[in-house]
């Protein structure tokens, strides 16, 4: 079966919410992505942190295979993987922080700790964002359910297109770069624009 994908996003990233809304329905998924006004959170961070909580809300809401990805991602070619997968939860990981990635988070019903766990850690410290604290939360939960980290094909980042190992083929654009840049979604993919 395979998930629905979820999302959020704020104003801003509107476009880009209707860049990984076409991408699903070309490649045969059900999307719910939702606009949403985060006022009063004081930065970046904070906002990126309710990603917890919204996941959580979106499992008690629908209660099936959920595919999380950014707002700003694109998929480029359909991810068969999880269509019926032999886990219950998949994110990639960052090599050099060993954080996991949130762009793409793969989560079925059996991972409802991980979900609960990382929603209580983002309210409780949304200034450490959701990569933290899913991270955390993971490491706290992973021996209830089945856990894969997946090759970068499904979260790369501009920066990796030029990359002599940039993965082949490319399941997942995600158009942010947590370092500081995004793509246009009318530039080419290996442009990438500063922030």
């Amino acid at each position: 079966m395979p998930p629905l994908v979820i999302s959020f996003f704020t104003p801003d990233y509107e476009a880009w919410a209707q860049t990984l809304i076409a991408s699903c329905e070309r490649h045969g998924y059900a999307a719910d992505v939702q606009a949403v006004d985060l006022p009063g959170l004081p930065d970046w961070r904070s906002r990126v942190a309710q990603k917890g909580p919204a996941m959580l809300a979106a499992m008690r809401l629908h209660g099936c295979p959920l595919l999380w990805l950014d707002a700003d991602s694109e998929i480029r070619e359909r991810p068969d993987l999880f269509d019926d997968p032999p886990f219950d939860f998949a994110a990639c990981q960052a090599p050099a922080s060993g954080f996991l990635r949130s762009g793409t988070v793969y989560v079925r019903p059996a991972a409802w700790p991980l979900l609960q766990r990382t929603a209580e850690l983002c309210l409780l410290f949304p200034q450490q964002g959701h990569e933290r604290n899913l991270t955390a939360a993971w490491l706290a939960t992973r021996q209830l359910y089945r856990s894969e980290i997946l090759d970068s094909a499904y979260n790369t980042v501009p920066s990796m297109l030029d990359d002599d190992d940039a993965p082949d083929p490319i399941y997942i654009l995600s158009n942010h770069e947590s370092g500081g840049g995004y793509r246009n979604p009318a530039q080419p993919a290996a442009e990438a624009a500063p922030r």
